[in-house]
């Protein structure tokens, strides 16, 4: 169940810097559940902002047993929204035998002002017996807006993921483009991978794009990278690493 609690936040302006969204939970809320969010973000007309989802990190992941996300974001006249997620170890990955966390992120962008933009980046690797359920829509309700997302994900060992990611596009929009794209490196024997990428286009003039793909590490890469002198363990963590750049 999702914390009860309910964090609606609008930006009136813009601000360059990066914007945590833990540090803007708390400024809403002095106690929080951080397993379970959920909230609203609208930017007003010409807001420009870069978050960076740090609500949760891959220690959570190990720790937590659930947990819940759903963050929906509306995006007014010329907003431009950046939002980053990067779930990945700092170090070595690490190898666990149990762990069966179930992490649901529910992201929905709607995309209301002309001229607006939206780019999300979603990076996460699954350990263990993981189970990742991530649901995504880009909802573009006006003409002249885009929006492009891309989702990489890692899976070791039995971990899984269930990505469900949709474009909507209203009746009776002109230039509208919007893209979605989910890339998956699967290394575990037992790891398993269920993609749906959607389209609903409503309307005729506009350019929408979407795709998934599968795949495991390059031998060739591998081999090239340990005939440089680094272990394999070591090569094909840079190798993850790249990929989850």
């Amino acid at each position: 169940m999702l914390n009860k609690d309910f964090i609606n936040v609008t930006f009136d302006k813009s601000i360059l810097k990066p914007i945590s969204l833990k540090e803007l939970c708390l400024l809403s809320q002095k106690s929080i559940d951080f397993s379970a969010i959920n909230m609203k973000i609208e930017l007003l007309d010409d807001v420009k902002i870069y978050l960076r989802d740090d609500l949760i990190d891959q220690k959570d992941l190990i720790n937590f047993k659930k947990i819940e996300h759903k963050i929906e974001f509306i995006l007014n006249r010329a907003s431009v929204l950046e939002y980053n997620m990067n779930l990945r170890p700092t170090g070595e990955f690490e190898q666990l035998t149990q762990n069966n966390c179930e992490f649901d992120k529910n992201l929905k962008l709607n995309i209301a002002g002309q001229h607006a933009f939206a780019k999300v980046r979603m990076n996460c690797l699954g350990l263990a017996q993981q189970k990742l359920n991530f649901f995504t829509e880009q909802n573009h309700l006006v003409s002249l807006s885009s929006s492009c997302l891309r989702i990489k994900i890692v899976l070791l060992d039995a971990a899984e993921l269930h990505c469900n990611s949709k474009i909507f596009v209203d009746k009776g929009l002109q230039e509208v483009f919007a893209r979605q794209i989910n890339k998956n490196l699967l290394l575990g024997l037992n790891a398993c991978v269920s993609t749906t990428p959607q389209l609903e286009v409503l309307s005729d003039h506009v350019k929408c794009k979407h795709g998934a793909t599968v795949k495991t590490l390059d031998e060739e890469q591998l081999f090239y990278i340990s005939s440089r002198g680094v272990a394999k363990k070591q090569a094909s963590d840079l190798l993850i690493n790249g990929f989850l750049h």
